[in-house]
């Protein structure tokens, strides 16, 4: 019994032994079957030098699988639809070994792996937005959670990051058949979070038109219940979020619905101002060039010194038709403003034709610091202003007396503030 009983325990070692070479071996294989050519979208660290970087790399990896694959009849965890049904199916891979040079588009020094053992498997599109979110330093897999360590455990995780709007939409109606009105309000958050962070291009293009129609039953259900008030800080927050997406679409419902529209509550028009900022910060032209439609109806008297026009030479200097854009829809107000901040910006990225709008409109008198700063530049600025003074100098009066610069009989600085009343701009 002795010998019967060492016998099949020999039996049962070897069969373990035999079962983790053959697991190494398909890891292996695993690994070795991921062609750095098929990984179609790579991030790397801002940082790289940082310390608490997990990885030298994340991608998306594009996956091939037969028609009759069993994998393909699971859900993709974004959009909930099947992946037989997805255009492209991807797994989420990482690297640990840095390329020989990061401006390689297929990095085949990466030694890729996949992130999750399990190999979770997305839609292409959706797991790309999900790595351009992430980035390389928060990445992990939205279903096992694989890549989250527990400093980013203690942080919080928006939820709209995982789930989709059509699984929100679902969250919300069971929400509503349950009566739970608390949860349908912090869904209806999600929504809007939802709609102002994605901005869909190609053939997904047509999902903006469901972000927008979720968000407009959302903001749609606070007026309803009179919550717009409650709910206000969010709506902030988020649109500014939409801004700097450019998502023109979702800005124009959340200006709609949420009494941005001629409204004349002061804290409107504060926060469309700086929405206005916002947009001319960021360079998002399609949102500026959609809520300047508005500004004749705005009080712009806390923006004497126009930020918007600050930001927009300061942050986008290359960016002139915004810049002009801009300069056109103040002009039209015929307010005086005072552009000295913004002519300093003017100077130190020598845009001539900007500076010679803002003096032709009287935003801003010439200073001896400005031309100190165009000689010490020494640019077109400079050029603009030595032929400015010589054309002046040569126009001098027949009495000999020399014409002031300085010398403007403007009454602008005190002229009531009008509107344009021609102004046509309406919310398309």
């Amino acid at each position: 019994m002795l010998k019967l009983f060492l016998l099949a325990f020999g039996v049962l070692v070897l069969l373990n032994i035999i079962f983790l070479f053959l697991s190494l071996g398909l890891e292996v294989v695993n690994n070795m079957s991921i062609d750095a050519l098929n990984v179609v979208k790579i991030s790397y660290p801002k940082n790289a030098a940082s310390e608490r970087n997990k990885y030298d790399a994340a991608g998306v990896l594009e996956l091939h699988f037969d028609a009759n694959d069993k994998r393909l009849k699971d859900k993709c965890a974004f959009s909930q639809y099947l992946l037989s049904e997805c255009d492209s199916v991807s797994a989420l891979v990482i690297s640990n070994r840095k390329p020989a040079s990061i401006n390689n588009a297929h990095a085949t020094g990466n030694e890729w792996q996949f992130l999750c053992e399990k190999e979770h498997l997305f839609d292409t599109e959706y797991a790309k937005q999900w790595l351009e979110l992430k980035g390389v330093e928060h990445i992990h897999c939205p279903l096992c959670k694989t890549g989250v360590d527990f400093l980013e455990q203690k942080d919080h995780i928006e939820e709209h990051d995982i789930d989709s709007m059509e699984q929100l939409k679902e969250r919300r109606q069971e929400a509503v058949k349950e009566n739970d009105e608390y949860l349908v309000y912090h869904i209806d958050q999600l929504i809007l979070d939802k709609a102002a962070t994605e901005l869909w291009r190609g053939a997904n293009a047509h999902r903006n038109d469901l972000n927008r129609d979720a968000l407009q039953s959302t903001l749609d259900h606070w007026t309803v219940k009179r919550k717009m008030d409650e709910f206000r800080p969010k709506i902030v927050e988020s649109t500014k979020k939409c801004i700097e997406k450019d998502n023109r679409k979702i800005l124009e419902c959340v200006c709609y619905r949420c009494n941005y529209k001629n409204s004349k509550d002061s804290d409107r028009n504060h926060e469309m101002l700086d929405f206005i900022s916002h947009a001319a910060r960021f360079g998002a032209f399609d949102c500026i060039q959609l809520l300047l439609k508005q500004a004749h109806t705005l009080d712009w008297a806390a923006e004497q010194r126009p930020t918007c026009l600050l930001n927009a030479v300061k942050y986008h200097p290359e960016n002139v038709e915004m810049v002009n854009l801009i300069l056109d829809k103040l002009q039209a107000l015929k307010l005086a403003f005072v552009c000295d901040d913004v002519m300093e910006q003017v100077i130190k990225f020598d845009l001539v034709d900007i500076a010679k709008r803002i003096v032709n409109n009287r935003w801003h008198k010439i200073s001896q610091k400005d031309e100190t700063l165009a000689k010490q530049i020494n640019l077109q600025m400079h050029s603009y202003f030595c032929s400015r003074n010589a054309a002046f100098n040569y126009n001098a009066f027949d009495d000999g007396e020399q014409l002031d610069l300085d010398a403007w009989e403007d009454d602008d600085d005190n002229a009531a503030e009008t509107f344009d009343d021609d102004a046509d701009d309406t919310w398309e």
